[in-house]
């Protein structure tokens, strides 16, 4: 439940809301989320007060039914409902795994918006109606190298009195994080229709990228013609396809070890239209006490220009009338202390993640055992004592978070309930697994350890075995970069390619496993004795070797034997 009264005496209205809603899960694998909530809105600026009422709200869903998750979201609002006025949104998403490497998505959203307000004398504000309808289409390809994926999208809006239809086509590409290395980009290029001029249609595209580095990380987005629903307005009326790139970098970095501590940041934008440019420059300085107090000081230096144009009509060149330069310089100093207050009523608790690598297989980190950096950990609510909208979005997605140099998360501010934790190697992780996710119940403040134990080395070859009446055959069939794949019980695929010589090595946890190998991938002249191979592998085994046979095809040989007149006197096979 969620109770909010608000006064505004610059408008001249006070406003009351109230919504009520449950969440419920069905078998674990079905989500549910629905809310519904009024609002009353008293105007007593008008020469006779009056007020106005709405209703509005929301249902979700998420779920999962064998290789395909379900998503729809919903919001209404009617006109004067003070949650979101005048508001239709429906979404809904369908993922569809076809197997390890090929994912398939599809969105669609519908939106449509009539807000409605008044001013203080009872008079309705000027607005523009919204709408717009998504499709997007994707499909996704998981590697060893990485992922990528291509998109095919449509859109339909009509916003802020212009109407614009795009087709574009996109790819991501997304490579395996390598140590404290990542890597995103995205292309997306498309032709933009506005039905209800005579433009002819134009082409825009967008680049982003990211890179981080340990602590660096730099954002980089280039544009090439209007993207926003104002930018086409826009290009409506200058009919030039502008350019804009925007870059923000951040790095920070300890100068004197859990002390001292250097933030700079940079921000720098420039649009042709006006030919806009503007860059932000901040360093930012924290000293940690042993205490607990934290001291900060920063700089923040500003610089913006802008030309002012006209354009001439009669031969479409630019006229240009003045510059404007804008210069600005901030400094500030802060001092923060947190001091925990037990307040009656709900309570918020802190979990401590590390994870480590649990030589001896006791579940508890001891002093020989060294800490894993780069474990992404996700910490999803299975049931809380909170109903905020933050608590229903983690619901959903979880939290993801990155463990430190010391394999250490801290996640704060957690509402009592139960939690499931997730967790996987960002970068190789040299035969070392999780032993799988972990449901806690989280009624204090905790420390939970994530033990990584040692899988078991699956050693192997492929062994040729050449038919001795083939003598005559001079070289070895092709047996590097055949593919190894194990299989356990549940279903989790491990591979591997082999080498030059045919032989591989593959890490995998505990479990009951059936390998095999890519027979496609072998010499038309070799048929393989048995491409399956059952593995029981415990914890008492660090290594096991197998080893696949192909043989050469025998041939048939014909004999004929001939009488002295040259007839034939036999035929032996």
């Amino acid at each position: 439940n969620y109770y909010e009264q608000t006064w505004n005496q610059l408008s001249k209205v006070d406003g009351k809301l109230f919504i009520t809603g449950a969440d419920f899960r069905i078998r674990q694998q079905h989500i549910f989320t629905a809310r519904i909530g009024s609002s009353i809105e008293h105007y007593f600026g008008a020469q006779n007060p009056f007020n106005k009422s709405g209703v509005g709200g929301s249902f979700n869903y998420s779920g999962t039914v064998k290789n395909f998750n379900l998503r729809f979201s919903s919001n209404y609002g009617s006109d004067y409902y003070s949650g979101f006025r005048g508001l239709l949104n429906l979404n809904y998403g369908l993922t569809y795994k076809q197997n390890s490497k090929y994912t398939w998505d599809f969105l669609n959203s519908i939106y449509n918006q009539h807000p409605v307000y008044l001013d203080q004398f009872g008079n309705i504000y000027s607005s523009f109606d919204s709408k717009g309808q998504h499709f997007d289409l994707r499909l996704t390809s998981n590697n060893r190298t990485g992922s990528h994926s291509f998109r095919a999208a449509y859109y339909d809006d009509d916003q802020i009195d212009i109407h614009y239809l795009t087709r574009g086509l996109g790819f991501d590409y997304r490579p395996v994080s390598k140590s404290s290395v990542r890597f995103l980009a995205t292309v997306f290029a498309s032709y933009i229709k506005q039905p209800e001029t005579d433009i002819p249609d134009y082409f825009t595209s967008q680049i982003r990228t990211s890179f981080r580095y340990k602590s660096f990380t730099t954002n980089v987005r280039y544009n090439y013609g209007p993207f926003q629903a104002y930018e086409h307005k826009r290009f409506a009326e200058h009919r030039t396809n502008y350019q804009s790139v925007f870059i923000n970098s951040y790095y920070g970095f300890w100068l004197w070890q859990h002390m001292l501590s250097l933030e700079p940041s940079l921000n720098y934008s420039y649009e042709t239209l006006y030919k806009k440019g503007r860059l932000s420059i901040r360093p930012e300085l924290f000293y940690f006490s042993k205490s607990g107090w934290q001291l900060s000081t920063y700089a923040q230096f500003l610089t913006s220009s802008q030309k002012l144009s006209t354009r001439n009509e009669f031969n479409n060149s630019e006229n240009i009338q003045q510059s404007a330069t804008y210069t600005d310089l901030q400094v500030g100093v802060a001092l923060k202390k947190e001091i925990g207050i037990p307040f009656p009523g709900k309570r918020y608790y802190t979990a401590r993640v590390i994870a480590f690598k649990d030589l001896n297989g006791n579940m508890k980190q001891d002093k020989n055992e060294e800490v894993i950096e780069n474990i992404l950990v996700n910490i999803k609510p299975v049931s809380t004592d909170s109903s905020s909208d933050d608590m229903r979005f983690l619901k959903e997605r979880g939290e993801d978070v990155v463990t430190d140099a010391k394999g250490l998360v801290t996640l704060r501010n957690l509402p009592a309930g139960i939690y499931m934790i997730s967790s996987r190697s960002l970068v190789q992780s040299e035969g070392w697994f999780t032993s799988g996710d972990q449901i806690l119940s989280l009624d204090k403040s905790k420390e939970i350890l994530i033990p990584f134990a040692r899988g078991v080395n699956i050693l192997g070859s492929i062994t040729v075995d050449h038919n001795l009446t083939m003598s005559s055959r001079k070289q070895d069939p092709e047996l590097s970069r055949i593919r190894v794949t194990a299989v356990d019980s549940a279903g989790r695929t491990y591979s591997c390619l082999t080498s030059i010589n045919g032989s591989f090595e593959l890490y995998v946890p505990t479990g009951d496993y059936r390998v095999s190998i890519n027979q496609n991938a072998i010499d038309d002249d070799f048929t393989l004795d048995q491409n399956l191979v059952l593995l029981n592998l415990n914890g008492n085994i660090d290594a096991y070797r197998i080893s696949f046979i192909i043989r050469e095809k025998e041939r048939l040989i014909k004999v004929k034997k001939f009488n002295s007149d040259g007839t034939l006197q036999q035929e032996n096979k």
